[in-house]
C-alpha cells in the first residue's frame, strides 16, 4: 500500500429514486456550501486549463484502495484532495468528500463513469447539468440520459514488439478559446425546433452515448465530423469549425483524442514513451493521448508504485475527464 494512501471504505446503501425515476437528492449541496462544509462545487472539476499555457501538462495523481473499489484524486503541487471515485452499482460514482469524511454519502454522487459496452466503452456523465436549472442535478430523464462529458472506447491493435496495444479513442465536447464547452444535454433534444429530438432521445435511453448517436446521425447525412479528424474543432481556435448541416449539429461539435503509439527502442528492446520522468514503474496502464488534429500530447497516465498513478493533462481536458480516462484503464 502506498505511503500516501488514506483509510478508505465503501458504503453499499441503495440509491433512492423519485417518482420520475431520477436519483433523489436528500441534501441540497447549495445548503452545504452556505454552511461552509463543502470545499468546492462540482463545476471546479470541469474547468479546463488555460489554452495559453503552451501545452504544459497539469500534474495530478490518484491513490487506489487495496480492493480497487475506491480511488482518491489529488493535485500534485500541494497534494490537496480533489474528488473520490467509488465503484458501486457496476459503475464509478464520484463524491466531493473522502470516504472517511462525515459528509461522504455513497447514495449521492456528482458524476458517473458508466460502462456501455463491457469494459471497453464508457460514458462520462455530469449529475449537475451545465445547461439545466442549477437547482437540479439531473437533466430529468433518468440516470442514463444526463449531460454527457465525453465517451471512451478501447480497442486492441497490433503493435510491433507487443502482442497487442490497448488503443484509446476519447470523444469530448468541443472547448473554445474562452474555455467554455459545447453542452451535450439531453434536455436540448426535446426542443420542438430540433427535427432529430425524438430519435435522439430514444437512442440515449437505450444506452447509446452522445458521440455514438452523433456519429450515426451525421454519417447518415454523409457528413460526420467524428469520421473526419481534420475537421474536429482545433485545440486553440477562437471559434468552432462547423462541419454539420444545421444549428442542432453545431451545438454538438466534438474533439477527438487518441492513443499516442509508443515507439520501439532497440536498446531496451521494448516499446517506449517519454513521460518526462513522471512514471516510476512499467505497466500496461501507462499511456498517452494526443489531439487528433494537432498530434500534441494532452494527457498521460502511468504507474508510480503499487496503487498510485499520475494523471497529467492540458487543454482541452478538465480534471474530471482526465480522472475518468485513467479509471477506465483500470479495468483492462
Amino acid at each position: 500500500m502506498s505511503d500516501r494512501e488514506e483509510e478508505l471504505y465503501s458504503d453499499e446503501e441503495e440509491e433512492e429514486y423519485d417518482e420520475d425515476g431520477n436519483p433523489k437528492v436528500t441534501v441540497d449541496l447549495l445548503d452545504i456550501m452556505e454552511q461552509g462544509l463543502a470545499h468546492e462545487m462540482p463545476s471546479d472539476l470541469l474547468k479546463v486549463p488555460d489554452p495559453k499555457a503552451g501545452g504544459e501538462l497539469e500534474e495530478y495523481f490518484f491513490v487506489r484502495s487495496e480492493d480497487k473499489s475506491i480511488v482518491n484524486f489529488y493535485r500534485e503541487s500541494d497534494e490537496s484532495f480533489q474528488i473520490c471515485a467509488f465503484y458501486r452499482n457496476q459503475c464509478w460514482n464520484f463524491s466531493l468528500y473522502e470516504p472517511r469524511d462525515q459528509f461522504f454519502d455513497a447514495s449521492r454522487s456528482c458524476f458517473t463513469l458508466r460502462p456501455t459496452g463491457g469494459y471497453t466503452k464508457f460514458v462520462m456523465q455530469n449529475h449537475h447539468c451545465e445547461g439545466c436549472d442549477k437547482s437540479s442535478y439531473s437533466c430529468g430523464h433518468g440516470s442514463q440520459t444526463r449531460q454527457e462529458l465525453g465517451s471512451i472506447t478501447v480497442t486492441e491493435r497490433d503493435c510491433p514488439g507487443a502482442a497487442h496495444l490497448d488503443y484509446f479513442e476519447v470523444v469530448i465536447p468541443s472547448v473554445y478559446a474562452d474555455r467554455s464547452r459545447s453542452i451535450w444535454c439531453p434536455r436540448k433534444l426535446l426542443s420542438s425546433a430540433n427535427p432529430h429530438s425524438h430519435y435522439a432521445l430514444q437512442e440515449l435511453k437505450r444506452g447509446k452515448s452522445f458521440s455514438e448517436y452523433l456519429k450515426h446521425s451525421n454519417s447518415s447525412k454523409g457528413s460526420s465530423f467524428l469520421d473526419s479528424p481534420s475537421k474536429v474543432t482545433p485545440i486553440r481556435s477562437n471559434s468552432s469549425v462547423s462541419t454539420a448541416c444545421d444549428p442542432f449539429d453545431r451545438e454538438y461539435e466534438s474533439i477527438l483524442l487518441k492513443t499516442n503509439i509508443p515507439k520501439w527502442d532497440a536498446k531496451t528492446e521494448g516499446l517506449v514513451l517519454d513521460f518526462k520522468g513522471r512514471v516510476g514503474a512499467p505497466s500496461v496502464k501507462n499511456f498517452q493521448l494526443i489531439q487528433d488534429s494537432t498530434e500534441e500530447v494532452v494527457f498521460q497516465t502511468g504507474k508510480v508504485e503499487k496503487g498510485e498513478y499520475i494523471v497529467d493533462f492540458s487543454y482541452p481536458l478538465c480534471p474530471l475527464q482526465a480522472f475518468c480516462i485513467t479509471l477506465s484503464a483500470q479495468h483492462l
